[in-house]
């Protein structure tokens, strides 16, 4: 009868250890979804935001070049921030793009949007819109 109970006792450990496992594995790969999404938003964030700075900074040094109602994209050269109409950013997994709407009524001024656009780790698409209102300050 002994053994029997062992044996009893063996498979309630085993049962309850593999239980045990499962929660902090499962604990574990949650919340490296969760760091990673908590990464993801604050890159875009960043992105979405050296969007807009550059922009001003193009803004600083010509604000008659400033385009508007349309999509553009930033490359960096050897002279600062130049936009590509039309043109799309892919960093890494990220991709930016600037819109400029004139149309503002209550306003004298360009609405910059940055939009960055990501696929998250569980599949679904996601993005983050930035926006500032640029006037001709000098």
């Amino acid at each position: 009868m002994k053994k029997g109970f062992s044996l009893i006792e063996i498979i309630l450990a085993v049962a309850i250890f593999a239980l045990v496992a499962s929660f902090f594995i499962f604990a574990f790969i949650e919340s490296y979804k969760i760091h990673e999404k908590a990464r993801d938003w604050r890159m875009a964030t960043i992105l979405a935001e050296e969007g807009i700075e550059a922009v001003r900074s193009i803004r600083d040094s010509n604000y008659d070049n400033i385009p508007s109602n349309q999509s553009y994209g930033l490359i960096m050269e050897s002279e600062g921030w130049k936009l590509i109409k039309g043109y799309q950013e892919k960093i890494n997994k990220f991709n930016r793009e600037l819109m400029f709407d004139s149309d503002i009524s209550s306003s004298k001024g360009i609405r910059v949007i940055s939009i960055v656009s990501w696929r998250a780790l569980d599949g679904l698409d996601q993005r983050i819109e930035l926006y500032s209102l640029l006037t001709n300050w000098r």
